[in-house]
């Protein structure tokens, strides 16, 4: 058995695969305005605020494993048009984001737990999740 170390604050990266974000969703996520007269405005100096992140996922036993992640800030994508070819049809646009988590006022980073237990699975998403010490 080896002894880990630690130095520094914890930072944790990833991809959030989407199929798309609506106009409420891009400006939730990036900081970016909503025009009164519809659509969003994007500034130079759009910075996007820090969020909570809730997701979840399958182990290979079946059961769920639940992130909660306390200061996520996602990093805006580029933008990518794409031609319509008719006798293809329309193709999936799978949106990518990066997002960069830290440490949040706490010094939490995430919380997670692996459950076979549907009332946690069912109400996970429900509030923002902290452990119990």
């Amino acid at each position: 058995h080896g002894n880990m170390r630690f130095y520094g604050k914890f930072k944790a990266e990833g991809k959030l695969k989407l199929l798309g974000l609506t106009e409420e969703e891009q400006c939730t996520l990036f900081g970016y305005n909503k025009a009164k007269n519809g659509g969003i405005v994007i500034g130079a100096e759009q910075s996007s605020p820090n969020l909570k992140l809730l997701f979840s996922r399958e182990n290979y036993q079946g059961n769920k494993i639940l992130y909660c992640f306390y200061s996520v800030k996602f990093n805006p994508s580029n933008l990518t048009a794409n031609t319509i070819d008719l006798k293809k049809g329309l193709e999936e646009d799978i949106l990518e984001i990066d997002f960069v988590a830290n440490e949040d006022n706490k010094g939490l980073l995430y919380y997670t737990i692996d459950t076979d237990n549907n009332d946690v699975v069912n109400t996970w998403f429900n509030k923002v999740q902290y452990p119990e010490f």
